[in-house]
């Protein structure tokens, strides 16, 4: 979680839910949602992003990322909390100003950003923190920036008229 404070970018808190890898999918899938309730209800975010789905390689891997998935953007409809969509080259675009950026770029952008000299925990924790940056990069100027595409732009009016229609800024 980060927060914008006049020209300040602050982070507030990052963990990764970590599931046990031998508990049937099933089991994985409720104690994410149970995690998600307990983090929104403690930490009432006014709105969350999240990053677009793209694999092109394991197709067993796309299900259970986007079940996971699933189970994020259920929490966070059923918590009234709007969320926004980038994909990995907008994330890398608006911190790094090139779409093919690699992992470490985008870390080191985000970590500079927040002041930050690392980030704790997993790549996956890193991740969150860049499209969390990402976002808030994008809220302040108000539209995309790094040229986004159309499809683009149309997803984000759309996450602003959720955002409008759950009564905006908590």
């Amino acid at each position: 979680m980060v927060e914008q404070i006049g020209r300040a970018e602050r982070l507030l808190h990052a963990s990764c839910i970590a599931t046990d890898r031998e508990a049937l999918d099933g089991d994985r899938l409720v104690q994410l949602y149970q995690d998600l309730k307990t983090i929104c209800a403690n930490f009432k975010p006014d709105e969350v992003a999240v990053e677009e789905l793209f694999f092109a390689k394991n197709v067993t891997t796309a299900m259970r990322v986007s079940h996971a998935r699933g189970v994020v953007l259920l929490a966070l409809a059923e918590a009234k909390i709007a969320f926004f969509e980038y994909t990995p080259m907008e994330i890398k675009q608006t911190l790094t100003g090139s779409g093919a950026a690699k992992k470490p770029q985008v870390a080191f952008m985000a970590k500079r950003r927040l002041g930050l000299e690392r980030i704790e925990g997993p790549d996956d924790t890193s991740d969150a923190v860049a499209i969390a940056v990402c976002h808030l990069v994008r809220r302040k100027f108000g539209v995309l920036t790094g040229g986004g595409s159309a499809g683009a732009t149309a997803r984000y009016n759309q996450a602003l008229q959720r955002a409008q229609a759950m009564g905006g800024q908590r």
